[in-house]
């Protein structure tokens, strides 16, 4: 055995088990090559080629190959290095006595300690050992990061200043010879010479993803279900056999199999025999591009835009090199509908035998029946019992792997994470640039967001990533700036393009001409009425004089809740029901649920349409919630918003009373006088103001959609009486703080861009970041007003706790660790506190509170071994269903939901 087979990569704690360096150097060059060979995406290749030049010149894919076999082979060459080579088990044992004895006797000096534990990780030395060498730091930082988190300036400063050069061997002949050697061995695994890896230089964009598959490779290989530890007795074996045997374990899904048929596909996919416009010229449109970008698609709700987006992907996905997709909505709720509606899609594949793994990727996505249903079987069943083709693979389950899937449908908030300083994010852009993009409801997101939201598209067209951006009410500021940002550079002005629906796409970088479609869904006029809350009750006691269902959307859940009781009082409980987002996932599950069955488009599964109903509700009214109002009543919004909610009136064709046949939006605090508070607090009033002043009489719709929204987003002076100038330029200052803070908050976090000139390489690319769990960056890329802290919801009755008495019977709860069973059934039990509890002077006095009460009646310790549990904040209410919290009472009622009163009330 040579002096490097002596070195340890990993060895076992409780028995006389290792990997010898070199081995695991040599089953690392094996993973890359099988990924390379076998798994990665043309646009992955593609990515690294033209982004490895060698004396200047981009290199072909045969040697970005080998180029990225080298770097999985030398990422842990930091480890022939004293300082880890004497790191023990805790406590230690006979395996650290047995391989020290060893490197002892081939002659490698050690000491038994060594200055420099922090500075000296073995990432950092192997960033070092390239760099000693000659290497360019484009190429040593993707050793240095792999770990997650490529190294700042001044921790390489401090291995540069020779501080550390015991701890890293560069003191000594013995560690710098078995080093070279070991660098030598990684050149000839990859099939190239010195001259030629000193002369590497990375673009920025290939740093990242290759950071990322050496991430990923050296987590596939440092697996031991997969690449067994062996006898202390023996330090090498054949890595390619024992790749064969990891990959039949690991079972990796094929590549989407893309054929070039696109004849008839909204039919072979979705039983579309006649596409509506939008539908057929997106497709289109997909097809004629060489080098397709940007799609940005604007069309009103009915013109099957998510059809359209799944069929363009299919064709984006064959040109670009794709082997999925990622569609982002913008809700938890929105993501489970789409989740289901996806999968139908997956089904029509035409399927040779292929699997397909499908990822819902939110929080709560293991309450989701459907999702959870295939985590449990590891397939769907699927009506053809012989196209079984639908898998949640077990290897993409994990909070970093599960991006990977092919078909992953979640929260925009992870593709806004593209631009969050966090660990692993190399592994994030890795997961993105395989796949093409849908956004979905692209004006549901705030100026906070949409930084982000800018930043990641930056990163995605500089990726060669196809995007596509879907939604009905679309400011032209915001359309402006998306395709900026993908495109990388400033595009000239769009204009108050009044054509609508319209398709804007780039092909090979440069914006096209924008097509302009004829809408095909059903045309009609809307009459607006402006009115105050003393109205509402006479106009739908007159409105539903002969039947029908009215729609009351308020701003905030107090106003809905209040008005709840009030209609209540007043119509009785079989009329009126509520829906809010202060509902536990289970209950506002059911009440969705029941809602979509009474009011949803007309099936036969779906019972008779009541004769009189009133549906009071928040917000969650405008993100795909397929209602259907023969009337609405709505709070101010801002106008895209409002348009929005009333897309939820005379949705679908059916026969309607008489008094409802003309479409009419009652619009509730729309005077520059009585703007309704809360309305303000959570959209500002300068939006509102705006709004108001470009509220019409009447609108056709979907025609007057473009001008509408022009109107309150533009930025000329509406036209206000003159009692309200100032009140109007004050609420504009105002704003326009507020927006320049909330820009300057999100870019605290944020990623440099691809094209930033002074950051040539990944050093200093995540000098600060973000707690590494999604919770925190969901928190840090979104900035809500209704929004805070995440509890579950029990009830304790005596000393013991429970389900509240409508869940399952409100069962006992253990103390200890529940089954898995009921731990899920406690984890749908989920809802999000009021936002003054998020706020930053309450957040940390919440959540100590909140544990203190969890700590006194002893559940932490088992409820946390519950994969379902683990972390948990949980709300005790007593038994009244009421909870003290922090100077507030916090009520929990089953028709109400959360019920906020200080406690001096």
């Amino acid at each position: 055995m040579d002096i490097a087979g002596f070195l340890w990569a990993k060895k076992s704690k409780d028995e006389e088990l290792w990997l010898s360096l070199p081995l695991h150097m040599a089953d690392s060059a094996e993973v890359a090559t099988f990924l390379w060979d076998n798994y990665l995406s043309k646009n992955v290749k593609k990515i690294i080629s033209s982004g490895v030049f060698l004396d200047g010149a981009a290199i072909c894919q045969d040697v970005a190959g080998r180029v990225f076999r080298f770097l999985a082979c030398a990422h842990d060459i930091g480890k022939a290095s004293p300082i880890f080579q004497i790191k023990t088990n805790f406590p230690p044992g006979q395996t650290d006595e047995i391989l020290r004895a060893g490197l002892e006797r081939s002659g490698l000096p050690l000491k038994s300690k060594y200055d420099g534990k922090k500075q000296a990780k073995h990432a950092i030395v192997s960033h070092m050992i390239l760099q000693r060498h000659g290497f360019d730091k484009s190429v040593a930082v993707v050793l240095g990061g792999h770990h997650g988190v490529p190294p700042t300036t001044y921790e390489l400063g401090s291995l540069e200043a020779g501080s550390y050069d015991p701890a890293c061997g560069f003191d000594s002949e013995v560690w710098l010879k078995v080093q070279e050697d070991l660098l030598h061995m990684a050149l000839n695994t990859a099939d190239l010479t010195k001259d030629e890896a000193v002369g590497l230089k990375f673009s920025k964009a290939a740093q990242v993803i290759l950071s990322g598959l050496v991430i990923f490779t050296d987590w596939i290989a440092s697996d031991t279900n997969l690449f067994p530890l062996l006898p202390l007795n023996k330090s090498g074996a054949d890595s390619e056999r024992r790749l064969d045997s990891a990959y039949r374990e690991l079972d990796l899904p094929e590549i989407w199999p893309l054929e070039q048929n696109w004849d008839d596909l909204y039919f072979r996919r979705f039983h579309i025999e006649n596409p509506r416009a939008v539908q057929t010229e997106l497709v289109n449109t997909a097809q004629d591009c060489l080098k397709p970008g940007i799609f940005v698609v604007e069309a009103p709700m009915g013109e099957g835009k998510t059809e359209a987006a799944l069929a363009a992907a299919e064709i984006l996905a064959y040109k670009a090199g794709a082997r999925g997709i990622y569609f982002a909505l913008p809700s938890q709720a929105t993501s489970n509908a789409m989740f289901e509606r996806v999968l139908d899609w997956i089904k029509e594949f035409e399927s040779h035998g292929e699997r397909f793994s499908a990822h819902l990727s939110h929080g709560k996505a293991h309450l989701n029946e459907v999702y959870s249903g295939i985590l449990e079987s590891s397939k769907i069943l699927i009506e053809n019992e012989d196209t079984d083709a639908i898998i949640a693979h077990q290897w993409f389950t994990g909070r970093k792997k599960s991006l990977f899937a092919d078909f992953t449908i979640g929260t925009i908030d992870h593709l806004l994470m593209l631009s969050l300083k966090q660990k692993h994010l190399a592994l994030r852009h890795l997961a993105f640039s395989s796949k093409i993009v849908i956004i979905d409801e692209c004006h549901a997101y705030d100026t906070f967001m949409e930084s982000f939201l800018l930043l990641a598209l930056k990163w995605l067209g500089a990726y060669g990533v196809p995007v596509i951006i879907l939604s009905a009410t679309l400011p032209t500021g915001r359309r402006e700036a998306v395709v900026a940002a993908y495109l990388g550079k400033k595009v000239e002005p769009l204009g108050e393009n009044s054509a609508y629906p319209l398709i804007i796409y780039s092909d090979n970088g440069i914006l096209q001409k924008p097509i302009e479609i004829s809408a095909t869904s059903k045309k009609q006029r809307v009459f607006f009425e402006a009115i105050n809350d003393d109205n509402i009750l006479p106009i739908l006691d007159k409105a539903l004089q002969d039947g029908g269902c009215a729609g009351v959307v308020f701003n905030t859940v107090k106003r809905a809740q209040n008005f709840y009781s009030l209609a209540l009082s007043h119509f009785g409980d079989e009329d009126v029901s509520l829906l809010h987002s202060g509902f536990l996932g289970l209950d506002r599950a059911k009440k969705e649920g029941d809602l979509l069955k009474k009011l949803g488009k007309p099936a036969p599964e779906n019972p008779a349409r009541p004769h009189r109903s009133i549906t009071i509700g928040t917000q969650i009214f405008e993100q795909s919630l397929d209602l259907d109002f023969d009337v609405l009543i709505t709070d101010l919004c801002p106008m895209d918003l409002l348009l929005q909610r009333i897309g939820r009136m005379h949705r679908h064709d059916r026969n309607r009373p008489k008094p409802l046949k003309q479409a009419t939006c009652y619009v509730i605090g729309a005077d520059y006088a009585n703007i309704e508070p809360g309305s303000t607090a959570v959209y500002g009033k300068y939006p509102l103001m705006k709004s108001i002043a470009a509220l019409p009489k009447s609108a056709r719709l979907p025609e007057d959609i473009p001008a509408l929204v022009a109107a309150a987003y533009s930025d000329s002076e509406p036209n206000l009486p003159q009692e309200y100038l100032e009140d109007f330029e004050n609420a504009k200052h105002e704003w326009e703080a507020e927006i320049k803070d909330l820009k300057s908050r999100s870019k605290s976090f944020q990623i440099s861009t691809p094209l930033n000139k002074n950051r040539k390489n990944l050093v200093n690319w995540l000098d600060i970041s973000v707690k590494d769990d999604d919770h925190a960056g969901e928190a840090a890329v979104r900035h809500s007003k209704g929004d805070s802290i995440e509890v579950l919801v029990v009830q304790k009755r005596g000393k013991s706790l429970f389900l509240l008495p409508w869940l399952d019977e409100g069962q006992e709860i253990p103390k200890t660790r529940p089954n898995d069973k009921l731990a899920k059934k406690i984890a749908g039990c989920s809802i999000r506190l009021p936002a003054i509890f998020g706020k930053k002077w309450m957040v940390v006095k919440t959540i100590e509170s909140l544990e203190k009460s969890m700590q006194d009646e002893g559940i932490v310790d088992g409820w946390y071994k519950s994969k379902w549990l683990k972390g948990a904040l949980c709300l005790i209410l007593d038994e009244n269903r009421q909870a003290n919290l922090c100077g507030f009472t916090l009520h929990y009622c089953k028709n109400l939901g959360l019920q906020l009163t200080r406690e001096a009330e």
